[in-house]
C-alpha cells in the first residue's frame, strides 16, 4: 500500500514538472503545422496546374485569416480577366488558417512589397500569387512574426518558383 501511495505521489511531482513545460513546445507545433499546411496547399495547386494545364491562384485573405486555392475558369470579366473558382482538392485541402499568433509584415511578389503598397486600402486585405500551367510560380516573399512564444520570432518563407516549395528561415528574407 505504501508502494502505491509513494508512485502515485512521484507520478504527480512529474505531472506537476512536465505539464506546463509542454505548453512551450506548442507554439513551434503550431507554426510547422501551418507552414506544412501552407507547403501542402501550394503544391496541390502546383500539382493540378500542371495536371489540368490552368492558372492557379494562391490567395491570402487577411482579413477573414484564410489562404484559398483558386482555379481560373473559362468565364472572363469585362476587362478581360480570367475568373477563379475554389479548386477541387481530390482529397487534399484547397484551404487552410492562418493563426492568429502570425503576422505577416511583409508579401513580396515579383520584389514588390504588396502590403506596404496598398497600406490603409481595405481591398489590399487580399493578396495573391498564380502558379502557371507549365509549373512555374511568381517569385513569393513573405516575412512574417510569430507571437506565440515568450520572444517574437520572425519568420522568413521564401518559394522556389521552379518546384513550387516554400523554405522557411529564422530571419526575415529580401526578394
Amino acid at each position: 500500500m505504501l508502494d502505491l501511495i509513494l508512485a502515485i505521489a512521484i507520478i504527480a511531482l512529474i505531472s506537476l514538472i512536465a505539464v506546463p513545460n509542454i505548453k512551450q513546445f506548442m507554439p513551434g507545433y503550431q507554426q510547422r503545422q501551418f507552414l506544412s499546411a501552407l507547403d501542402t496547399l501550394v503544391q496541390t495547386g502546383w500539382q493540378q496546374a500542371l495536371a489540368t494545364r490552368a492558372v492557379h491562384k494562391v490567395l491570402f485573405d487577411l482579413n477573414t485569416n484564410t489562404i484559398s486555392l483558386e482555379k481560373a475558369t473559362e468565364v472572363v470579366d469585362a476587362k478581360g480577366n480570367a475568373q477563379y473558382a475554389k479548386a477541387k482538392g481530390n482529397g487534399l485541402s484547397t484551404q487552410c488558417l492562418i493563426p492568429f499568433s502570425i503576422e505577416i509584415k511583409q508579401f513580396f511578389i515579383e520584389g514588390f512589397d504588396e502590403i506596404a503598397r496598398y497600406t490603409g486600402n481595405k481591398n489590399a486585405a487580399k493578396i495573391w500569387f498564380f502558379i502557371m500551367p507549365d509549373g512555374f510560380c511568381q517569385h513569393v516573399v513573405i516575412n512574417m512574426i510569430d507571437t506565440s512564444a515568450k520572444e517574437i520570432k520572425q519568420i522568413g518563407l521564401v518559394l522556389n518558383p521552379l518546384n513550387g516549395r516554400f523554405y522557411a528561415y529564422d530571419e526575415f528574407q529580401k526578394p
